[in-house]
């Protein structure tokens, strides 16, 4: 609000000034041409000189009557003297100079002296020596008539000229004050244009800063700037960009985009710039950029932005970000993401083999402890079993009888010996501290043993072994 009010104020002054500086010229011009036109000094104005004339003439046309009377002048002479006052009266009488003589009140006296030398007009075409009396009688008012009428003229022409300097006095005093106004507004205009001037050079060095400042970061940006204008030309193009391309800023100012590379004639690009030029933003991320030279593409980041001034598009603006350490990153991050999905299979495999091989395990822990159960008190139930049969016997037991049942007590006893042994050996062997190793093993005694113990343990069910041949 404060800017307009300065604004608005900047800028009325001025046009008040001008319009003051117009108007005070204007008058001081009208005044001045009264003042002229006032200094003119018309005919009806010099009448001193006219009555002076006709009074002249008038003296000179009676000295002439008395001449003509001694004999002294001819009539001819007389008759210029009449004529030429004659001229005079007429001329008093004639538009301008009549108006004045009626302003001074000598009208009637004038129209009379007329009359009269329009009477003595006869007398003096036929003059007689003897009729000069009578002709000085007739003009001898004349002489008078015209000095009074003088005298009054002056009078009459001091009085005016007296009217005229004190109008032009006034008029001057006017003009000089337009004059000061003038010169004030003409101040003003001055003063504003000075100001006008250091807000102009001001903004100019302002804008020269701004504009360098503007170049600075463009030309020091890490991004790679280009503009374009409406026809699709290049207008900037800054040094990272000439980086990002290969193209100088002298090599590609002036030219169109597509002739620069052919990466900008690819269709996004041209879709966001055709967006952009239509006043819409957009973005392209990580967009591949080949190189002539370069196996392996780099990856740009693409925005574009229109340009405007005064809410009108003049053209676009393309930012270029290298992105390519990014999709390498990202790129080592997904493989990285898959070893790592991989890894956690592979361990989500190995535990479920491991719970596998736990259930296994439980299972068979729990099978071999039944079955330890039962191998533990199929040796005791013999053994048990032959005991109580000789205590029962007692002194009727045959010695055959005591031996029998005393070997399979023992057989019984090592039975339940071994199997202690077996039991520890898987133990040690589950701990580590045991090694496996094969031996030869036969398989008749094995099966043998196996059914003796079977016979031992139910001597009821009978196992017969069939040999190979």
């Amino acid at each position: 609000m404060i800017r307009f009010r300065n604004l608005a104020f900047g800028l009325l002054l001025p046009l008040v000034a001008v319009l003051v500086f117009a108007v005070l010229l204007t008058f001081s011009l009208i005044r001045m041409l009264e003042v002229e036109n006032a200094m003119r000094v018309g005919a009806e104005k010099n009448m001193l000189w006219v009555f002076h004339q006709s009074e002249v003439a008038a003296r000179r046309l009676t000295e002439t009557a008395a001449l003509v009377g001694l004999g002294e002048a001819d009539t001819e002479e007389l008759s210029l003297q009449f004529d030429i006052l004659k001229s005079r009266v007429a001329i008093l009488n004639d538009g301008p100079q009549r108006r004045f003589v009626e302003e001074i009140g000598y009208d009637d006296e004038l129209d009379r002296i007329a009359a009269a030398l329009e009477a003595m007009t006869p007398v003096v075409a036929d003059f007689s020596p003897g009729e000069g009396a009578r002709l000085r009688d007739a003009l001898k008012p004349a002489a008078g008539f015209f000095g009074r009428a003088a005298n009054k003229a002056m009078i009459a022409e001091w009085n005016d000229l007296g009217g005229r300097l004190e109008t032009y006095r006034a008029q001057l005093r006017q003009i000089i004050l337009f004059l000061i106004g003038i010169m004030a507004a003409g101040g003003i205009l001055a003063a504003t244009l000075i100001g006008a001037l250091r807000q102009t050079h001001q903004r100019n060095l302002m804008l020269r800063q701004s504009r360098d400042f503007s170049a600075l970061l463009i030309s020091s940006s890490g991004e790679g700037i280009l503009a374009v204008d409406r026809d699709g030309r290049c207008t900037l193009w800054n040094d990272a960009m000439a980086g990002l391309i290969g193209k100088s800023a002298e090599q590609a100012t002036g030219r169109p985009l597509a002739e620069l590379a052919g990466f900008f004639g690819i269709a996004p690009l041209q879709v966001g710039v055709a967006r952009a030029l239509e006043g819409e933003s957009s973005e392209l991320v990580q967009h591949p950029l080949f190189h002539q030279e370069a196996t392996e593409p780099r990856y740009v980041d693409l925005r574009f932005f229109p340009m405007r001034n005064d809410g009108e598009v003049i053209g676009a603006i393309l930012f270029l970000h290298d992105a390519t350490d990014r999709h390498a990153a990202q790129k080592r991050e997904a493989q990285d993401r898959d070893r790592l999905e991989e890894l956690v299979a592979e361990r989500t495999r190995d535990l479920d083999d491991a719970l596998q091989r736990e259930r296994s395990a439980a299972d068979l822990y729990r099978n071999f402890a039944a079955m330890v159960s039962h191998q533990f008190r199929t040796p005791l139930a013999v053994a048990d079993s032959a005991l109580q049969r000789l205590i029962r016997r007692g002194p009727r037991a045959e010695p055959d009888e005591v031996v029998e049942r005393a070997n399979r007590a023992r057989n019984a006893i090592a039975g339940l010996t071994r199997l202690v042994e077996s039991t520890l050996d898987v133990a040690r062997l589950d701990a580590g501290q045991l090694g496996a190793r094969r031996v030869r093993c036969a398989l008749a005694d094995i099966v043998r043993t196996v059914c003796t113990r079977q016979r031992d343990a139910d001597p009821a069910r009978t196992i017969r072994i069939l040999e190979p041949p």
